[in-house]
């Protein structure tokens, strides 16, 4: 790999960091009933001159790559040899070594692996634990590329995807980092309490829970009245969407009256129509969740919602969403990088066996 790129792929996580709270501070801004904090950030960006301010920016830029070589640090750290490494950690929020080891090898035994070689056979048996299994795994990976694609194709490939994968993790680590700084600020401005921290983490947590759910391989789904429901992450996100739209007493200043509930029931309606299998239950959702809001709207309850801290309530929701972004585009990547793993010493393995019976004395 390039100096330049090596660079790049490390400097991600830690841009990934200050864009987060860039995102989260301005949807502070635009919840419209809590800008202090873009006040005071605006006030402080004009006590400064330009110059002074185009120097900020430029170390915050150059100080990405160190952070974000830090962050990698973490996350390898995380996936290789913490406690949680071997059996994983709320999967898919961390995925497992052993599980993943399990979905590469699939139906090949260490027989397989071994190729039929004492020397093999030794390396895997006398492994002291999953991680000395894949150290001889991804020995076996470069002697299957290099057979199947001498030009390097497939390793160049592989080595990608690789890369994608760590730094979609290292990414999607930096961004719960940058998501803390957020609540940190906010905290020490007094603008929101601790708990809130802890909310966050339960609303990311049921959406773990859903989208393990989502097992394609298994065919593990969620069912509800002995219908399926496609994308469980999804709805749930988006139903707690539809309450903020619904609930918060700014969106219903800001915008003509029952227009959030028009456009949510509206995006629900189209999301129903499009996919055929959940039909009936988004479309049973959205009526569910319009009798909430009604309920909600005409109790007294209803006096108490100009009190919550909503700017932080849209954060949580953004903060999720994007987690589940990067989780599922992550998972996406780790199977078709398992798939091509498995298609490949498959190969490697049927070709020496075929060679090893064409020629006894080998």
């Amino acid at each position: 790999m390039k100096d330049e790129t090596t660079f790049i792929r490390w400097g991600i996580p830690g841009w990934t960091v200050a864009i987060a709270i860039l995102i989260f501070v301005f949807s502070d801004y635009f919840s419209a009933n809590d800008d202090r904090m873009f006040v005071l950030l605006n006030q402080a960006f004009l006590s400064t001159g330009s110059w002074q301010a185009l120097l900020a920016a430029l170390l915050v830029s150059g100080a990405g790559i160190p952070l974000g070589f830090v962050i990698y640090q973490i996350y390898f750290y995380l996936r290789w040899n913490s406690p949680v490494s071997k059996d994983g950690f709320f999967p898919p929020l961390i995925v497992g070594r052993l599980a993943e080891l399990k979905d590469f090898m699939r139906d090949l035994s260490a027989d397989d692996l071994s190729l039929g070689i004492d020397w093999r056979k030794d390396l895997i048996s006398g492994a002291d634990d999953h991680r000395s299994v894949w150290y001889y795994v991804t020995s076996l990976l470069a002697e299957a590329f290099l057979s199947a694609d001498p030009g390097g194709g497939a390793s160049d490939r592989h080595k990608y995807l690789l890369d994608t994968l760590h730094t979609l993790g290292a990414s999607h680590l930096a961004f719960y980092f940058g998501f803390g700084t957020y609540l940190l600020i906010k905290w020490r401005l007094g603008h929101v309490e601790l708990w809130w921290s802890v909310i966050a983490l339960m609303v990311v947590f049921v959406t773990k829970i859903f989208l393990s759910t989502e097992d394609r391989r298994n065919k593990n789904a969620l069912k509800i009245l002995n219908m399926t429901v496609k994308y469980p992450a999804e709805v749930f996100i988006a139903s707690l969407f539809f309450l903020y739209l619904t609930l918060n007493p700014a969106v219903n200043v800001l915008l003509p009256p029952g227009f959030p509930i028009i456009l949510c029931l509206t995006v629900f309606w189209l999301w129903g129509w499009s996919v055929r299998d959940s039909r009936e239950i988004i479309w049973g959702l959205a009526i569910v969740l319009l009798i909430i809001t009604s309920a909600v709207k005409l109790s007294p309850i209803a006096k108490g919602l100009h009190s919550l801290n909503w700017p932080v309530i849209l954060s949580v929701l953004i903060f999720t969403s994007i987690s589940l972004a990067f989780l599922k585009n992550r998972q996406n990547t780790r199977e078709t990088l398992v798939t091509m793993e498995y298609h490949y010493v498959r190969r490697y393995l049927a070709s020496e066996e075929n060679r090893t019976a064409a020629d006894p004395v080998h």
